[in-house]
């Protein structure tokens, strides 16, 4: 997702316009849910290593969802 990013900014890539915006406004919302994953995985008294992965789950759903949505060929 990085490199399809820089690769949009780089003009070698289509990117969505607004996608600068967009990439600083998630991450707040995205740090937020990975805390809150990994603060609930840890009150329910998993260990450190599934409340680390409870964390990256919404990180990975997020960079998913982003792959899939930049190598959208462009609307016409």
């Amino acid at each position: 997702v990085i490199a399809l990013r820089l690769m949009g900014f780089a003009g070698f890539w289509h990117s969505p316009p607004f996608e600068a915006q967009r990439m600083v406004a998630e991450k707040a919302h995205a740090v937020r849910e990975a805390g809150m994953a990994g603060t609930a995985a840890l009150m329910r008294g998993e260990g450190p290593a599934r409340a680390s992965l409870a964390a990256l789950a919404p990180v990975g759903r997020r960079t998913r969802a982003n792959a899939r949505r930049l190598t959208r060929p462009p609307k016409r």
